[in-house]
């Protein structure tokens, strides 16, 4: 059974890449909508969430963490808003009927998929609860600042989006607040994560982080990480990018679907 949810959890995460990538091909693209005329504002906002939540919940899930059943089940709602909302608005109320046949098929086989890595996750971790040190954070704040970023991104670009399409003016008040809140969390997330692997901090490393992060990263990563780890430490890096770009999409096409 072991075998079977590494599997499903593959499945979910080749899921969540690949649709991904359509709705990035799909935003980016006005050609391509001409071939999807049933697209619009609901799909790709639902689908953008549907695919951030199917990759990180089988990632979590392939790495024994509790928390992917709500994240694999909340994909799983993303996926029914996103066919059941478009649908209804272009067929009323049979919709239901219609979608049937095809669509609760898909739906039912994401349920059971993630049913089969809940089941395995919960007797995994009740075998094992009894060996977890009761010092241990299960979220430790240098996850939490990355979360709390991902977040901010989001927000900050629903909002430029809600008032460009109003054509309002994006205030300089709100411009330096989300800049100044984003700099906080970068640093926040570097001062955790040099405490966990006991990297000694330079007053050049530090300006460095807070005014050229794109290029500062990378290098405190490669310095900080012990041998075998450097590599792994940037594609995680390349990896909390695309997050960033999803998280971007998503705020996007959320302010345009709620108008």
């Amino acid at each position: 059974m072991t075998l079977v949810k590494k599997v499903i959890s593959i499945c979910f995460i080749v899921l969540g890449m690949v649709s991904f990538a359509g709705n990035v091909a799909l935003y980016f693209s006005s050609t391509l909508r001409l071939y999807i005329p049933g697209m619009d504002n609901a799909n790709q906002f639902f689908g953008l969430l549907c695919a951030l939540t199917s990759a990180i919940g089988g990632v979590q899930a392939l790495r024994n963490r509790i928390s992917a059943i709500p994240v694999l089940l909340a994909s799983c709602l993303f996926y029914f808003l996103g066919a059941a909302y478009s649908a209804l608005n272009q067929y009323g109320i049979q919709a239901f009927s219609m979608l049937m046949n095809a669509f609760y098929y898909s739906l039912g086989g994401r349920i059971i998929g993630a049913g089969i890595i809940a089941t395995q996750l919960i007797r995994t971790r009740a075998a094992h609860y009894s060996e977890k040190p009761s010092h241990d954070r299960p979220y430790p704040n240098e996850k939490i600042a990355l979360a709390c970023l991902l977040l901010l991104i989001g927000l900050v670009e629903a909002i430029y989006t809600h008032l460009q399409l109003r054509g309002y003016p994006i205030p300089a008040w709100l411009q330096f607040g989300a800049a100044i809140v984003f700099l906080f969390l970068i640093f926040f997330w570097f001062h955790n994560d040099t405490k966990t692997h006991a990297y000694k901090r330079s007053t050049w490393l530090v300006g460095g982080i807070l005014c050229m992060s794109v290029v500062t990263i990378p290098y405190y990563l490669v310095r900080s990480r012990g041998k075998g780890e450097k590599v792994m430490a940037l594609i995680r890096l390349c990896g909390f990018f695309m997050l960033m770009l999803m998280s971007s999409l998503i705020g996007d096409s959320g302010a345009r679907f709620l108008g």
